[in-house]
């Protein structure tokens, strides 16, 4: 083999570890991003990051979990899907080989929750039984919607209640409106570990809120932003995204203020007279959607300097200035 060869086959098993390896040994210093996790999540089957001597965060597909190992057992917060599952007790198992003994529902979206069922299979396999861990929200809404995962079998009081898991402090409560997301949607806080656990609301390196940001109750949203900002942590895992710290928490709460800044400029500069069109089969959603879509262009291109070099800038702003100009004119 020639030395060209060689050093040809060493950049690519190099850049290969980059992106296929887990840092599961390598702790991450706050405010830093995992390098290239876009590609480590979709080409891997679980990618997993260590951010204290014992909390870990899982990434399996589209997916994050959080896990604490203990002296005799294992934390799990949320367990992704139910087709994901098995890859998040890979990535569990990557690290200890201790049970999981206690898990805690986020909230009832069964994209976050419906693993519960393969982990509490492999649990029984094992002679392990899981304490499931909801607040009164949570469990409230598993029952309504009918959730087909484990029961919760301990409930915590929605204003904020203390637990302990192995001597480990960990405080869940439910946010005002479950911060905009669902009305169960909870905050997660370990403190001694510095570590928060909020989903589906910050999306760290990517910055954008989920792609229809009308799914969101934006006062909610904004008012336990600010909630969270004034908690000591150095690591929110986010359910989505990256490991994110307070400066994600900052620039999404700067993002939804531009935002607000641009729709209400728009309201003043593009005319819903100049949307009004007569015609077969044309009437007031038609002229709606029309005028929605002239608010989204003007939005766009007003916004376009500051964010126009992130991801899927011109896929979600239709939805976000849709949703902000409702939110502004309706409240």
């Amino acid at each position: 083999m020639t030395k060209r060869k060689t050093k040809q086959l060493l950049a690519a098993l190099l850049s290969y570890l980059a992106i296929h390896c887990v840092s599961a040994s390598d702790r991450l210093e706050p405010g830093k991003y995992i390098p290239s996790l876009f590609d480590k999540r979709y080409s891997a089957p679980f990618t997993v990051q260590k951010l204290t001597d014992s909390s870990y965060v899982a990434f399996v597909s589209a997916h994050n979990a959080t896990f604490y190992v203990g002296e005799r057992g294992v934390l799990l917060i949320d367990t992704t899907l139910h087709d994901t599952a098995p890859a998040l007790l890979s990535a569990v198992q990557s690290v200890t080989s201790l049970p999981i003994t206690t898990v805690i529902y986020s909230h009832y979206h069964m994209d976050h929750v419906s693993g519960a069922n393969i982990i509490s299979e492999n649990a029984e396999g094992n002679g392990t039984k899981i304490n499931f861990v909801a607040t009164e929200a949570v469990a409230s809404q598993i029952k309504r919607h009918g959730n087909k995962i484990p029961t919760p079998t301990t409930i915590l009081k929605n204003s904020g209640e203390e637990f302990e898991f192995e001597g480990m402090k960990v405080r869940v409560h439910v946010p005002f409106m479950g911060g905009g997301h669902s009305t169960d949607n909870s905050i997660i806080y370990l403190p001694e570990e510095k570590l928060l656990h909020y989903v589906d609301l910050i999306h760290p390196e990517l910055l954008f809120p989920f792609f229809n940001l009308g799914l969101y109750d934006v006062a909610a949203a904004e008012k336990s932003l600010h909630e969270v900002l004034g908690m000591d942590w150095d690591y929110v895992n986010g359910g989505h995204g990256n490991i994110g710290s307070k400066k994600d928490v900052k620039e999404l709460l700067a993002y939804l203020d531009d935002l607000k800044s641009a729709v209400r400029n728009s309201l003043s500069s593009v005319s819903f007279a100049d949307h009004i069109h007569q015609g077969p089969g044309v009437g007031v959603y038609s002229w709606i959607r029309s005028y929605d879509e002239a608010i989204a262009e003007y939005v766009r291109q007003n916004l376009q300097n500051k964010y126009g070099h992130l991801p899927n800038f011109d896929a979600i702003i239709p939805s976000h200035a849709t949703a902000i100009k409702e939110y502004i004119t309706l409240y």
